[in-house]
């Protein structure tokens, strides 16, 4: 989901308070629905491992 597309049509968003705003907003709409819909919610999932990315990641930008 973006963002935008949870915002109201046409809402012009032009300052990072704005955004921000706007920003908690929608992830207070989103709580809302994981728990209308019996989901588990962020904070009870459990921690991912790290992924290889993170490791691949690191060895392509590590310093020679």
């Amino acid at each position: 989901m973006l963002l935008a597309g949870m915002t109201k049509r046409g809402k012009k968003i032009k300052s990072k308070s704005e955004a921000n705003k706007t920003h908690h907003e929608v992830g207070a709409r989103v709580r809302q629905t994981i728990k209308e819909l019996g989901g588990t919610m962020p904070e009870e999932l459990p921690a991912p491992e790290k992924s290889a990315f993170v490791g691949a990641h690191r060895a392509v930008c590590a310093k020679p």
